[in-house]
């Protein structure tokens, strides 16, 4: 099996971590900053359509998955971000929160090929929970060191809300976690500048009727995350509206 891992997840460490304890058949191991480099890195085992594949992490593009990827067969795609490729093999779209070895665990189930220890399981369960702001039995901050304290200190603060812009990925859980795990209530709301004409808010609760929060923005909640997202006006693109105006219309 050949497991690509998208260099800047948050999970990166864990699932490296976790696949060099399974035992049984060999397990390869590599990364890549995106989906197109890590199509790259397989595209030498086209000829070889009996190992399977793994990609963790990714946001599935269809442009970027070339014909092969997708007609191959034997490719599992895992991924906490963005849709789920349905022409690959995935977890249900209900088991999406799961953390990205919780997702490929569920996903070679049964394999006799691969001999997966107990506590593996067990691990992959704990990061999901802790990856949805869920009771954890774990700490894993210690495997995602960031400097945190100095962006906790950039956030606007109201009580215990905390509001900042950070388009780091891997930032945010972290984050999250760091502001959070030494209170009993609190919102974490972390806002991502996108290409379009909106922004990515993304809300982290804790003690939080998070049901209600998400519904108050009109959004779904799934019960098994503390863990939602809507989107708001991007206020990068109205001023980069207002300025290509300006300079349309003419500056004199």
């Amino acid at each position: 099996m050949l497991v690509v891992i998208n260099s800047f997840h948050t999970q990166v460490e864990l699932v490296e971590e976790a696949l060099t304890k399974i035992s049984g058949s060999t397990i390869h191991i590599d990364v890549a900053d995106n989906l197109e480099s890590a199509i790259d890195k397989i595209d030498y085992m086209e000829e070889s359509t009996d190992e399977l594949v793994v990609l963790a992490g990714f946001i599935f593009n269809p442009r970027e998955a070339n014909r092969w990827i997708l007609e191959r067969g034997k490719v599992m795609f895992v991924s906490d971000i963005g849709t789920l490729p349905a022409d690959l093999i995935t977890v249900e779209e209900y088991m999406k929160h799961y953390s990205l070895m919780h997702q490929l665990l569920t996903l070679i189930e049964g394999n006799e090929d691969y001999i997966v220890p107990l506590e593996v399981y067990k691990e992959a369960q704990e990061a999901t929970n802790w990856f949805n702001m869920k009771p954890s039995n774990k700490e894993f901050l210690n495997k995602c060191v960031k400097k945190l304290d100095l962006l906790k200190e950039k956030c606007y603060n109201k009580g215990n809300v905390y509001l900042i812009y950070e388009n780091d990925p891997s930032n945010k859980i972290l984050l999250a976690h760091h502001i959070l795990d030494s209170l009993n209530k609190g919102i974490v709301i972390v806002g991502s500048q996108t290409r379009s004409s909106n922004d990515i808010i993304t809300f982290y609760c804790k003690g939080i009727n998070v049901e209600k929060l998400a519904q108050l923005f009109g959004e779904s909640y799934n019960p098994e995350s503390n863990i939602f997202s809507t989107f708001i006006p991007s206020q990068v693109d109205i001023l980069g509206n207002n300025i290509l105006k300006f300079i349309q219309e003419g500056s004199n």
